[in-house]
């Protein structure tokens, strides 16, 4: 029966497990971190990937197609990073915001202008890349966001 759940459904099974074996850790008297119930990045809606523990990209939600200046909030992971994103909508089409510098506590805001043609309804996708000032790779992390109407 295992064999025929499909990968998701594994992993949610073994997320509920782990949130189950919180809980009765914390009825046994231990008290459980408010990180502990939090979901792992790869079951929380809309993220894709994620490659490093200090590199993050808030959700984007949805976002109406014509909107300008959408915020898109990243974690750097410290301070003087460079923050690339780069949007690819569901017509295949990609856009590349100017890339920015965190700020001292190791965040970058980035704004963006969603397309006004029809064909970028639907889902979409917002990568992030982080490096230092110098090149050097730092971390990535992927939401996907969809794009009304």
């Amino acid at each position: 029966m295992l064999t025929q759940m499909p990968r998701v459904a594994l992993i949610l099974v073994a997320a509920v497990v782990t949130l189950l074996s919180e809980v009765v850790l914390d009825v046994a008297g231990r008290t459980a971190s408010a990180s502990a119930w939090a979901l792992p990045t790869s079951l929380v809606s809309g993220a894709v990937q994620k490659s490093d523990d200090d590199v993050s990209l808030e959700d984007i939600g949805k976002v109406k197609r014509g909107k300008e200046h959408v915020l898109v909030v990243a974690q750097a992971g410290g301070s003087g990073r460079v923050c690339k994103l780069k949007l690819k909508y569901a017509d295949g089409n990609a856009d590349s915001p100017d890339s920015v510098v965190s700020d001292n506590d190791g965040i970058c805001l980035m704004f963006f202008d969603v397309p006004d043609r029809d064909s970028v309804a639907g889902q979409a996708i917002a990568k992030l890349r982080v490096e230092t000032a110098k090149g050097k790779f730092k971390g990535k992390d992927a939401r996907i966001f969809t794009v009304k109407s």
